[in-house]
């Protein structure tokens, strides 16, 4: 009879071994799951086999030592799991067994509650060079590969659970539900999430920074509200220096987006350059996101960003909603589209392999534009830059209503922007909502007086009604909004 003969744990090459207490319970539970079966891994750890190499690789090295059957399968572990549900792990695994598969996987399951199953059969067929996205190979070559997807209620997918150790999130995840909960499984999440949101909330993940407030060069973007258009404020460093140890404070290692631009142009900051230099090098940061409207790009910008430490966590972003010249100076009340379009090729002509950052083109899908959506990707696909589509916000009904498509969940769920965001303008204005941060009667946080933690703490309130559905009891303009599904970071 085929059974798990096996246990695989792979992890990132080069991670540490950063919450050794919650890695010697997910060993714990994993001997008690599986006490015959040894553990496999690409990276050293107590009572572990270590078979260095790909993912695949190290499956193989697995199976090929145990396994005696073509059914004989392993269990397959991203990273440890401190939470490892025993019972739906046995549920998967029979379900595995029973179809004869190749490939197991939870379609709806919570990284870090159970793991994938992978048969002796299944290596053997692989093919040379397979990559290690599993599901992803299985799911394309359905045909070829015999996968089982296994579903369960309730499908929680969109709160982005993840209980595994991989990152500082979600072993933070990991411990704050081991220690509310130790006997935590997925038949009682959903309660969890209920009566403790807070625990999905630990600290911001995407921060908006307005380096300046002005759009500069005459520009005056058509979705833009009025009265974010004639400000000149410049981002103060003493105030960005308070922002960055702010967030040192806060947030989770490796965990930080930064997005620099909101409505103006950063490179119009005369620090902007170092600024970006100055986040890429923080230990906090996982990405920077650099958005410009183009017209700054000089040569000597371009060749500084190239030239930037830790580069490849660097994306730049381009905003351009057309590529004709009547409707770019409709959209943005300048004859300019000429002087975009050169310094996009400019920056389009290094390859992004030689570049060292991530370069896209965004264009804001509306219904004036929708005709223009094929030759926008035709111009650019082929290029050094990637052309993106992005959704239209009317700010909950304040600007007239553009969107080429609606593409609204049917079920309104929490706002991902009280879960994750924090938007701070160029005097180091944080609002809750960005919907209508200007608003004489809107919750703030003056960042010049006050601190990150002061504005995640007195927000937690907030966060919390929104994912119990109690929308209307927060001060903002929730059930007029459609960006609450929209997800950064």
């Amino acid at each position: 009879m085929a059974q798990v003969t096996a246990v695989y744990v792979w992890r990132t090459p080069g991670a540490d071994e950063a919450a050794p207490a919650l890695a010697a319970e997910a060993r714990l539970r994993l001997a008690r799951l599986y006490p015959d079966a040894p553990i496999y891994s690409n990276l050293a750890a107590p009572d572990v086999i270590v078979a260095p190499g790909s993912l695949v690789a190290g499956l193989r090295r697995a199976l090929a030592d145990t396994a005696q059957t073509p059914q004989d399968s392993a269990a397959l572990f991203y990273d440890w799991h401190p939470l490892l549900d025993a019972d739906l792990t046995r549920e998967i695994a029979a379900d595995h067994f029973k179809h004869l598969a190749h490939f197991t996987f939870g379609e709806n399951i919570p990284p870090g509650l159970a793991p994938d199953f992978a048969s002796r059969e299944f290596l053997d067929e692989l093919p040379e060079g397979a990559p290690d996205s599993l599901r992803e190979l299985t799911l394309k070559e359905i045909d070829r590969f015999d996968a089982e997807l296994f579903y369960k209620l309730p499908d929680l997918r969109q709160f982005r659970l993840d209980f595994s150790l991989k990152s500082a999130r979600s072993r933070r995840l990991a411990a704050d539900a081991l220690a509310q909960d130790p006997g935590l499984r997925f038949d009682t999440l959903a309660d969890f999430i209920k009566n403790h949101p807070g625990r999905l909330r630990p600290a911001p993940s995407w921060i908006e920074l307005e380096l300046c407030a002005s759009p500069g060069a005459g520009l005056k973007p058509d979705w833009i509200l009025p009265e974010r258009l004639g400000r000149a404020d410049l981002m103060d460093s003493a105030l960005l220096e308070r922002i960055i140890a702010d967030t040192q404070r806060i947030s989770l290692a490796r965990d930080v987006s930064w997005r620099l631009g909101v409505h103006g142009e950063p490179l119009l900051h005369p620090d902007c350059l170092a600024i970006v230099e100055r986040l890429l090098g923080l230990d906090n940061t996982a990405m920077v996101y650099l958005e410009t409207y183009g017209l700054e790009l000089t040569d000597a910008t371009l060749a500084r960003l190239q030239a930037a430490p830790a580069r490849e966590r660097l994306t730049v972003i381009v905003r351009l909603n057309t590529l004709r010249q009547d409707r770019y100076r409709r959209m943005y009340g300048v004859d300019r589209l000429h002087d975009a379009l050169a310094n996009l090729d400019r920056l389009a002509a290094t390859a992004p392999g030689e570049r060292g950052f991530a370069a896209f083109v965004e264009m804001l899908r509306l219904k004036e534009t929708d005709d223009e959506v094929q030759s926008f990707f035709d111009r650019f696909e082929k290029s050094g830059v990637t052309p993106l589509l992005q959704k239209y916000n009317s700010h909950a009904g304040r600007l007239p209503e553009r969107r080429a498509a609606d593409l609204r969940p049917l079920h309104r769920d929490f706002c991902w922007h009280l879960a994750r965001d924090v938007q701070i303008d160029a005097t180091g204005r944080a609002p809750l909502c960005k919907q209508d941060a200007n608003q004489a009667d809107a919750f703030f946080v003056d960042l010049n007086k006050d601190s990150l933690t002061d504005f995640w703490t007195r927000s937690q309130i907030f966060f919390e009604r929104s994912v119990r559905g109690e929308h209307g009891a927060i001060p903002a303009p929730c059930l007029q909004c459609d960006e609450w599904y929209t997800f950064n970071g």
